[in-house]
């Protein structure tokens, strides 16, 4: 849902929303990537299988969000990262769009402390 109502900044607010805290499960996260695919009228549309040789591109949420200009729900979705998907194997969420993030003016203090750009390792 927050993949397709990410061009909302109001939506994203609703959906990401602390009292649903409780519905918030690492096994299942709600920021991710998805196969973008372009029809032939040069549309974009959402599919999880690509058909053999049309070219794919990974698209999220937040990409979603800033291709909108939606700063608040690109902050918002970046505090979900951090509180509920704090783990570094998110940290693809950000492998192509974290200068555009910083030139919007979006703070990016947490995230880059938090452990989505960390792994520890222990020997």
């Amino acid at each position: 849902m927050v993949q397709i109502l990410s061009f909302d900044s109001r939506s994203i607010r609703s959906l990401l929303d602390e009292k649903h805290a409780a519905l918030f499960e690492d096994e299942f996260p709600i920021i991710f990537k998805l196969d973008t695919v372009k029809d032939e009228s040069n549309q974009k549309m959402f599919h999880r299988c690509v058909r053999e040789g049309q070219p794919a591109l990974k698209h999220s949420a937040i990409d979603n969000a800033l291709d909108n200009n939606q700063i608040e729900a690109t902050r918002l979705m970046i505090n979900h990262v951090v509180l509920h998907q704090n783990s570094y194997v998110y940290s693809y969420l950000f492998e192509h769009n974290l200068s555009q993030i910083m030139e919007m003016g979006i703070h990016v203090t947490k995230l880059l402390e938090s452990n989505v750009f960390i792994y520890k390792i222990d020997f």
